[in-house]
């Protein structure tokens, strides 16, 4: 794992994903079927849904920069979290106005890579 400020979660929970599937309104049966995740090349453990691995990431900015919500943020999906995983967002680079984070599965594999921006302040 990398070395910088984290936020982690010990187990994805499969039934959390049938909760946030439901929630987004997303359909597809690998976020709650372990059946159909296999049926589809993913193993015998069901699919998150890749908004909530990025709302994992946004768990750590809220964490470092005071609760502020960043203004932009563009993310590239690069793998898949599974039931029972676990996650760390990692901020991997600071910059004045924003940075970047990572999400790893199971303590190496980066599955999610996100830049963001936070909001200038008005007051300057």
């Amino acid at each position: 794992m990398t070395d910088g400020p984290n936020w982690n979660l010990d187990d994805v929970s499969a039934s959390e994903m049938i909760f946030w599937a439901d929630l987004l309104d997303d359909p597809n049966p690998i976020h709650a079927d372990p059946e159909a995740a296999r049926r589809l090349g993913f193993g015998n453990r069901t699919v998150n849904p890749g908004p909530v691995n990025l709302a994992y990431v946004l768990n750590l900015v809220a964490q470092q920069f005071d609760a502020t919500a960043p203004s932009r943020i563009t993310a590239r999906f690069l793998g898949n979290v599974m039931a029972g995983d676990d996650v760390t967002a990692v901020l991997v680079d600071r910059t004045a106005d924003g940075g970047s984070v990572i999400l790893q599965r199971n303590g190496d594999e980066v599955v999610l890579q996100a830049d963001f921006t936070l909001p200038q302040d008005s007051g300057s």
